[in-house]
């Protein structure tokens, strides 16, 4: 019966091969043999399905088979058993988008791999499995470490292949390298991988001519190939992919496949003018073909998403907008797939200013928020970032702004910037309310955020609370594993998290619990104050400012303002980002000389018309205004523009006007704002520095200590400065003074930090963890501790020194741009700590250190300090 249903097509035959072998599962239970005819069934079921499609139920029948059989602990047979489960669980992923199928299926495949002696023939079981399951989950990640593994992986699996002399064997082995390596190659320069998978889906045409997938995966590479790398045409792939579909037969799944490609070939040939009404018609056909597959899917959300695609090119905005709605609403693909079509329909609806655009952007921005979620650490949700959302906010604020819509302007701004800290602070939530109204529920939520958080933000192998997986007896197997795990924790955690949630929304007065932050509530930023919003886009660029009474006031701007802001950052902040807190390594005039172009086109292009509606507003000279600049310009210094001669003496400018702040986002200042420290009657210092490499911090240290008393002071300097005893006395002080080298990591934000002894660091991520309950206010006297890395591809990320500690709950940082000079240290701790205690120990405000830092640098500039060297100096938060 198995070798008839092998050599028949036929889909009768097959269902009547099944019943045969279902009636042979039922007569053999619990005998001899049964174990061997349920694995024929389940491998039975998966051909079947494999040539002529249908539900996925053959999947689930399978797999159930197989839980159903009795346990078997080791030996060949529990590695038969392991291989199938994970073949049909990775199917199963396959078309239902389904993780935990997924990470169960890379679960069961390590166990295989523990099970098998490195090198043994029986690899090429799993290998190919174990390839194309890290291939699919390095899409939903981006996890370099997977795709590596697989195409690995793959190798070996092709060398074994090749070894076996089983054709059938050398074919699923070219396949998965060959889909491995055209997966690897995306995004990349150089077409090194995508050559080599042509190379080898050549070699899979040669081994089978007439093979209709094998021509459209040949073509799919050559496309690939010819969009990665020269502007060439997509004929020979379109050639190609026609004769795969005039081969394949009706209703073979890999139909779906090429009726999709083709019509995204053509989708592409559309771009360049052609091709339009065929490839539309193609489109509707492959939307179509996923009926008779299950749809609501992974693919059948990128099939609308085409579609859609393709009524936009013919010109048929509003089909294109309902398809575009329909596949961003499909709750059973992932959100990554959801939020690449959603983002395509928010580029295209605010190109053509159709009326779908702002709620184009408004989902994507919630299906943001779930791509995050559903991302298991902080490292590759910052990856996902850099790919996908470098200037979404500031293009949907635009479109907002257009739109005259102001409110929905500042609300798009707010939720699409500083999206990891917006995360972290979600772990850390005020229950206080929740607590009074349900006790059980609010610790419930506590727990599973405290674990959250450190799943996401620790770069431990293995965390409390993760159930190790069964592969410790092999390193090979064991490769990768502790990933596996994250990411199954991070799933059920999530999945509680939405849980808890929904139930905490269901109580009376918690309906908009951690829901988007509404404006009237974003308002309460300008509580003391007026907030700049100042939002630079190559649509258009201008300045919103949050008033705490009265609507915001929009401030129009240039329209090449973003180029100007590219040219600035690039002119100074290359120079500025080389230099360290002892060095000086361009000379007074040529920085200061730099630095007076940039300040002055500031001014002249963004400050002084703001500083003309302020006035107009009446806001008095010397009071306080905050900046809560987007992208690039967050670099630059606004709190310094204005016009300086060449000895650095301001003629017109902003410091003579007004005390300026900055805020990462109007959450944060809100929330610094709700923090009191409880107890105690006065600041207590820890000062922290490295005198050893960087003299005058001893000079810094003596200033401070004729200032406050040696009761309320505790210095570590040099060798006693070390991580683990820095964290810990962070803890018991209030005020924290660090001088020190700061070091900024442009591959690993979370690994940029404070350089202590032995050039050890206290990083992004250490602080970040930690829990400071007497936090207030932060003097970072190191460099670039306000600054994010200078050509960062997520600046709106404002992953900096200054915004971690806001973050830890410090209410106010003083932090620098760049570097600042080491002589300036003692100078401006000095007058700075001067004036935060000019009414005694027992009555600081830390809203005091605003204006300090203002004097003190005010003071440094009337004394002919160079422009580079006090401009540098910026106060965060209250």
């Amino acid at each position: 019966m198995a070798s008839y249903l092998e050599g028949s097509d036929r889909a009768e035959d097959w269902e009547e091969g099944l019943k045969i072998r279902r009636e042979l599962v039922a007569v053999t239970e619990g005998k001899d043999g049964h174990h061997k005819d349920v694995l024929y069934l389940v491998h039975n079921l998966h051909d079947q399905y494999q040539r002529h499609g249908g539900p996925l139920s053959a999947f689930d029948e399978g797999i159930q088979q197989l839980r159903d059989l009795p346990t078997v602990d080791y030996g060949p047979d529990r590695i038969e058993l392991l291989d199938s489960l994970a073949m049909l669980l990775y199917n199963r992923y396959v078309g239902s988008s389904a993780p935990e199928k997924l990470e169960e299926a890379i679960r069961y495949l390590r166990e295989v791999a523990a099970l098998i002696p490195r090198g043994h023939k029986d690899h090429i079981l799993f290998l190919p499995v174990l390839a194309s399951a890290l291939q699919s989950r390095f899409q939903l990640f981006r996890r370099r470490e997977d795709i590596d593994d697989a195409v690995d992986s793959a190798r070996e699996a092709v060398k074994m292949a090749r070894s076996s002399h089983r054709r059938d064997y050398l074919v699923q082995c070219l396949s998965t390298l060959a889909l491995c390596l055209e997966t690897r190659s995306r995004g990349q320069r150089g077409l090194g991988d995508i050559e080599e998978a042509i190379a080898v889906r050549r070699e899979l045409v040669s081994l089978s001519p007439d093979d209709g997938p094998a021509l459209c995966h040949l073509a799919l590479s050559i496309i690939t190939r010819q969009v990665n790398g020269p502007a060439d045409n997509v004929e020979e792939g379109i050639v190609l992919l026609r004769k795969s579909l005039a081969i394949i037969p009706a209703g073979h799944p890999e139909k779906l496949r090429t009726v999709g490609a083709l019509a995204m070939a053509t989708l592409w040939q559309c771009e360049l003018g052609g091709y339009q009404e065929e490839a539309l018609e193609l489109c509707r056909e492959f939307v179509a073909a996923h009926r008779h597959f299950d749809p609501d899917n992974t693919s059948y959300c990128a099939a609308v998403g085409q579609l859609a695609k393709a009524c936009w090119f013919k010109g048929d905005y509003e089909e294109a907008a309902i398809r575009y709605e329909q596949a961003a609403n499909m709750r059973y693909a992932t959100p990554h797939a959801r939020f690449t079509v959603t983002k395509m329909w928010a580029r295209q609806a605010r190109q053509a200013g159709h009326s779908s655009s702002l709620r184009a952007h408004t989902k994507a921005l919630e299906l943001l928020d779930q791509c995050l979620t559903s991302t298991p650490t902080i490292d590759l949700q910052h990856q996902f970032l850099t790919n996908n959302v470098s200037d979404f906010a500031s293009n949907a604020a635009a479109c907002a702004i257009e739109k005259e819509e102001l409110e929905v302007a500042v609300q798009f701004l707010e939720q699409g910037r500083a999206l990891l800290w917006s995360r972290m602070r979600s772990y850390r939530h005020s229950i206080e309310n929740l607590q009074e109204s349900n006790p059980g529920l609010a610790e419930e939520f506590k727990g599973v955020c405290q674990q959250l958080e450190h799943l996401t933000v620790s770069s431990e192998p293995d965390l409390p609370g993760m159930t190790p997986l069964p592969i410790s007896t092999s390193p090979y197997a064991a490769h990768g594993a502790d990933f596996d795990a994250k990411m199954t924790k991070n799933r059920q955690l999530s999945e509680d998290y939405e849980r808890i949630i929904s139930e905490i929304r269901q109580l009376e007065g918690f309906s908009s619990f951690l829901q988007a932050t509404p404006f009237s509530t974003l308002q309460t930023a300008a509580s003391e104050g007026p907030v700049i919003l100042v939002n630079v886009n190559k649509h258009r660029s201008d300045v919103i400012i949050l008033r705490e009474a009265e609507i915001p006031l929009l401030v129009p701007l240039p329209g090449h303002l973003h180029t100007i802001v590219d040219q600035l950052s690039s002119q100074w902040l290359s120079t500025a980002s080389h230099i360290k807190r002892d060095e000086d390594r361009y000379g007074r005039m040529t920085g200061q000389r730099n630095l007076s172009d940039v300040l002055g086109t500031l001014w002249k292009e963004v400050c002084q018309p703001i500083a003309q509606a302020l006035q107009k507003m009446g806001r008095p000279e010397g009071s306080r205004v905050w900046w809560c600049p987007v992208g690039r310009l967050g670099a630059l210094p606004l709190h310094a523009a204005g016009i300086y001669n060449d000895k650095g003496v301001l003629s017109e400018g902003f410091p003579d006007l007004y005390v300026s702040s900055y805020t990462p986002t109007l959450s944060s200042l809100i929330a610094s704002r709700a923090t009191v420290v409880k107890g105690g009657s006065g600041p207590r210092l820890f000062a922290v520095g490295q005198s050893n490499s960087l003299p005058k911090v001893k000079d810094e240290f003596f200033k401070l200590r004729n200032l406050f008393p040696s009761h309320v002071l505790r210095v570590r300097d040099g060798e006693r400065a070390q991580s683990n005893t820095v964290l810990r006395d962070l803890r018991a002080h209030s005020w924290v003074h660090f001088a020190c080298h700061g070091s900024l990591d442009a591959s690993s934000p979370f690994k940029s930090g404070f350089i202590l002894h032995d050039n050890k660091k206290l990083t992004l991520r250490d602080i970040m963890q930690a829990k400071l309950p007497n936090a207030e206010l932060a003097f970072l006297a190191a460099c670039h501790s306000a600054a994010s890395e200078s050509m960062s591809k997520t600046p709106d990320e404002v992953l900096t020194l200054a915004a971690a500690m806001q973050f830890c709950g410090f209410r106010s940082i003083v932090g620098t741009l760049w570097t600042m000079n080491d002589s300036d240290g003692p100078v401006l701790t000095e007058k700075f700590y001067k004036h935060m205690l000019r009414n005694g120990l027992d009555h600081t405000d830390v809203r005091d250190s605003a204006e300090a830092v203002h004097l003190a640098t005010k003071s440094m500039r009337e004394s002919g300090v160079p422009l580079h060297r006090w401009t540098t100096f910026v106060h965060v938060g209250i």
